[in-house]
């Protein structure tokens, strides 16, 4: 009897323990292709995906109707992001999204994200376990610092710039006038982001760095 017992606990431990490893470990492994879109966003699902559903699922979006403003996050794929990651294609997926959003809200004048809506977007990886956090790779947003209202298009950027991405001369970075760079500490690579991005307005920097950039280039604001 006793023996059944001890065997009957060490099963229920097993299934246990398993579970919760198999729960921790799979988190990652559950980020699969999207099939199905959301009501809220369907039409813009359908035109980014056509192109872009072997890097990234949409989650559900976060609405408030009310202020007008919306979150989206775009979940890497991991058969994407463990290649993109070594071939420095991130960036580039991340360009031509906003790109894409962009001609998208561009051609469909009477879409309601175009009635003033504040847009952030989030560019994630999820992680390997539940007990770490999602790294963001990059947000997005049409809203420029210190205005009270948004821009026709996604023209603010932070992004996890790296050497290899400026080199990649298919990425245009065209209609950016806004950046966030405030954790780079390297003031060489951050003027090699400066000079690869035209029309920039306003850069995000170390607040060490501000007058020094400044100086460099006075046409940009920095803050």
């Amino acid at each position: 009897m006793i023996s059944y017992s001890r065997k009957n606990m060490l099963l229920i431990v097993t299934i246990i323990v398993g579970s919760i490893l198999l729960s921790s470990c799979s988190i990652r492994n559950r980020v699969i292709e999207q099939t199905e879109y959301h009501d809220s966003i369907y039409e813009l699902e359908e035109y980014l995906l056509a192109n872009m559903n072997e890097y990234y699922r949409i989650e559900e979006p976060n609405i408030d109707n009310a202020n007008k403003i919306i979150d989206i996050d775009f979940v890497f794929i991991p058969s994407y992001i463990n290649i993109g990651k070594v071939d420095n294609t991130v960036i580039e997926v991340m360009e031509n999204t906003r790109i894409a959003i962009n001609e998208f809200l561009e051609e469909n004048e009477d879409y309601y994200l175009n009635d003033d809506y504040l847009i952030r977007i989030e560019f994630l990886e999820a992680p390997k376990t539940h007990s770490l956090p999602y790294e963001t790779w990059g947000r997005i947003t049409n809203r420029l610092l210190n205005s009270s209202s948004v821009e026709d298009s996604l023209c603010n950027i932070c992004y996890n710039f790296r050497t290899d991405d400026l080199q990649n001369e298919s990425i245009t970075f065209q209609g950016i006038r806004e950046i966030d760079v405030q954790n780079m500490l390297n003031t060489d690579f951050i003027l090699e982001i400066i000079d690869r991005i035209p029309n920039l307005e306003i850069v995000h920097v170390n607040p060490e760095y501000i007058q020094y950039f400044s100086e460099i280039c006075p046409d940009i604001y920095f803050v």
